[in-house]
């Protein structure tokens, strides 16, 4: 009987720590995602602050491929 006592306590704490560990798993996964998508804003505002999003130029073909190089290289620094 005392063990069986002991064994439904054991099991209980158990299954308290499982709880505890299970809400902070949720807690350090609710932190990386908002780290994440802070990155991601970060990421994009550096990239905004270069204010080449829309190509403006003119129809000269080698002006478009001078601007997609520009493009492409600022995509490879962030």
């Amino acid at each position: 009987m005392r063990a069986e006592l002991t064994n439904l306590l054991l099991l209980e704490m158990l299954q308290k720590q499982r709880e505890q560990l299970r809400l902070q798993n949720e807690q350090l996964m609710e932190v990386r995602k908002k780290r994440v998508e802070e990155d991601h804003s970060y990421i994009f505002k550096r990239f905004d602050s270069h204010h080449r999003l829309i190509y403006g130029g003119t129809p000269n073909p080698n002006t478009f491929k001078d601007w997609i190089k520009g493009m492409e290289k600022l995509f490879d620094v962030l």
